[in-house]
């Protein structure tokens, strides 16, 4: 029997998982976010990569010297709190995942309690008060790449069968690996 760690598209295989750009270098899109002033958002429907690639911009601005300080709204969040914008230098970048959940009043509180930050970038479904950085997105292609890391080796599904999975979740990679998930367990205890 397949022990739930053990499953290749188990929550911790996937979250240490890195972002894969497409059409663009890490170079690119940091130069572009210094273009931007370092307030931007990174735009994309659910389970495309959004947080995935917020978090992994994160290391790379740490890297960089930046202080990095992050915060995950949750759906019924509409203002942010005060901790996360508390005690701002130049040097910090502060990063909001589900910026969308704000409502206006949290919104203007948000820009004007930033305002001495080095940087602001959310995530968001579509696009809000800031400027875009990057839209994501994820392809039938991509899916299969993405299973293919997970698995070790070639995909157990066809092409088709992963983009028609990816279709019916609406483009929701996020999805698709909880059904891969599912799938794996279901069959590892049909062979025992």
């Amino acid at each position: 029997m397949l022990r739930p760690a053990d499953n290749p598209f188990a929550a911790q295989r996937i979250d240490a998982m890195r972002y894969e750009l497409r059409g663009m270098r890490w170079d690119d899109l940091l130069a572009r976010l210094e273009r931007l002033n370092r307030r931007a958002a990174i735009i994309g429907p659910h389970g495309s990569g959004k947080t995935t690639l917020m978090e992994a911009l994160g290391h790379r601005l740490a890297s960089d010297g930046w202080d990095i300080r992050l915060h995950r709204l949750r759906r019924d969040d509409r203002v942010v709190p005060r901790t996360f914008t508390a005690w701002l230098a130049p040097a910090t970048i502060l990063l909001l995942d589900s910026a969308g959940c704000l409502g206006p009043a949290g919104w203007l509180a948000l820009l004007r309690r930033s305002a001495g930050a080095g940087g602001l970038i959310v995530t968001a479904h579509r696009r809000m008060l800031l400027p875009t950085l990057i839209r994501t997105s994820v392809d039938a292609p991509m899916m299969a790449r993405l299973v293919e890391r997970l698995v070790g080796g070639p995909s157990p599904w066809s092409a088709g069968e992963l983009a028609a999975m990816l279709r019916a979740r609406q483009g929701n990679a996020r999805q698709v690996l909880r059904d891969l998930y599912d799938r794996c367990a279901r069959s590892s205890m049909t062979a025992v």
